[in-house]
């Protein structure tokens, strides 16, 4: 394994309470952050909320543009119960969602309370006043796969099942599941809720779509790249230069080829780095086990979970659990203007 060390320049923003995030103060701190490898796989950034539900932080877009209301029929946005997004998802049918395991685990690998979470659809805008079209649903299972691997985000893919079917519409709609891993160099799509203009005191997310670029996975598993960090049973794709990543493209959101659903976004060093395109869960290698979750009658404390990884660097709820990861991307995001 290897150690990749980077000095870069972190913003730090230092709020009062009763304060306006416009009025912040701000002083640049230069720290040396290093990226231990054999600490776990690195991760995507998450959205960063104040304690009075202001967007502190939100991905920026590498390659983006707005999506048209409906262009993604299974678009799912999850998010706590107080409304804040923190991961997608994709309807595979009007009760069930598919996603990534670590947006629904502790750093330690333990599942979430499903009474934690919500999840929305058949909206742009993930801001608190939504389209009259948007559907809200609560979630009464959450099922990780059993053999997911907090630490190398080996086989980080999830199913959650909603207490209420979702409201079948021409702008929302079940997709059909992959049953092929997408060849190299086949052009497929993402979409995720991202930042568009830098407007620091009042970013507003919206949906946003870009075309990925399916990449071999002797490349990305080789030395120029992720040197056998890619766990089996996934797919490499984004662009050689990164001018088109999934970093914007939020964790668990589901990537589209041929107009099914091939990839869930797992994990990515960094936001459109050269060399570094963005790994996926191969949806067509757990399709046996998502039917079995589709069908199960057990109740939510009898689902088989995950192994808990005793040396994990702490326990965090989304989604903040990946705030010192979040903030070396956001800052190289900043400094590089991508």
């Amino acid at each position: 394994m290897r150690n990749l060390a980077c000095i870069v320049l972190i913003l730090v923003t230092i709020t009062n309470r009763g304060t306006n995030i416009a009025n912040a103060e701000e002083e640049v701190v230069e720290v040396e952050l290093e990226w231990n490898w054999e600490a776990g796989v690195p991760h995507y950034p998450h959205p960063k909320y104040s304690d009075d539900d202001e967007v502190l932080f939100f991905p920026r877009i590498i390659g983006g543009t707005p999506a048209f209301h409906g262009e993604f029929l299974a678009k799912i946005s999850l998010q706590t119960r107080r409304g804040h997004h923190f991961c997608g998802g994709s309807i595979i049918d009007l009760r069930h969602v598919l996603t990534a395991a670590h947006c629904l685990t502790e750093l330690d690998g333990r599942v979430i309370h499903p009474n934690d979470i919500r999840l929305m659809g058949d909206d742009l805008s993930i801001d608190s006043r939504g389209a009259r079209t948007r559907q809200i649903r609560f979630a009464t299972h959450i099922f990780a796969y059993p053999n997911y691997h907090a630490l190398t985000l080996e086989n980080d893919i999830a199913v959650v099942r909603v207490s209420v079917a979702f409201h079948q519409t021409p702008t929302l709609q079940p997709m059909p599941r992959s049953r092929m891993t997408p060849n190299p160099n086949e052009v497929c799509q993402l979409a995720g809720w991202g930042v568009i203009h830098e407007d620091r005191n009042r970013p507003h997310p919206v949906l946003l779509r870009v075309e990925l670029d399916v990449i071999s996975m002797d490349f990305c598993n080789g030395t120029s790249s992720y040197n056998g960090l890619i766990p089996a049973n996934t797919i490499c794709a984004g662009t050689m230069d990164g001018s088109r990543d999934a970093c914007f493209g939020d964790s668990g959101g589901g990537l589209i080829c041929s107009n099914q659903i091939a990839g869930v976004v797992s994990f990515g060093f960094g936001c459109g780095r050269r060399n570094f395109p963005g790994i996926y869960a191969d949806v067509s290698r757990y399709n046996v086990w998502i039917n079995e979750c589709i069908d199960s009658n057990l109740p939510h404390e009898d689902i088989p979970r995950p192994p808990i990884i005793s040396n994990s660097v702490g326990k965090f709820h989304p989604p903040t659990k990946y705030l010192l990861v979040m903030i070396a991307a956001a800052v190289w995001m900043i400094f590089n203007k991508v």
